[in-house]
């Protein structure tokens, strides 16, 4: 897949705001590249801000799995599987855009059923929270635009 420049600086202005905390600078550009060719901004938007959710959830469960007085860990636990499960949906919609070569890589590394898929993927979901949150802040002024 080819990158345009547009969605190289895009992906780099994200990692210079989280301070070089984007960890699949390539898949992300993968990702953003597919949902501008198929000019599907509100998928794109969708998907980011399911990230963003899951991000927090898995924050929220990190924390109520060491408190004893959190009684909703349960219902924590269930809406992390529900919403996980859409956002691998969303992501394997991406991924299925993919020449074979790129489809393979991406389905392995973030779609298999493997210990090391599932923390590629918790790390691509941080990664995309980073790109909602820029994007809110450069919505506000307080970030470069590209």
């Amino acid at each position: 897949m080819v990158i345009s420049e547009q969605t190289k600086n895009f992906v780099s202005a994200v990692d210079e705001f989280s301070s070089g905390k984007i960890k699949f600078r390539d898949e992300i550009g993968m990702i953003v590249e597919h949902f501008s060719v198929i000019n599907d901004a509100e998928k794109f938007e969708e998907m980011i801000f399911k990230a963003k959710y899951l991000n927090g959830l898995m924050k929220v469960f990190s924390s109520a799995a060491q408190n004893p007085e959190v009684r909703n860990a349960d219902q924590i636990e269930e809406d992390f599987k529900h919403n996980f499960m859409l956002f691998r949906e969303m992501l394997e919609s991406a991924v299925y855009s993919l020449n074979d070569n790129l489809k393979s890589e991406m389905t392995n590394k973030f779609l298999g059923l493997t210990p090391e898929a599932m923390l590629n993927t918790k790390s691509l979901i941080a990664d995309l929270d980073w790109v909602k949150i820029y994007l809110n802040e450069a919505r506000r002024g307080r970030a470069d635009q590209i």
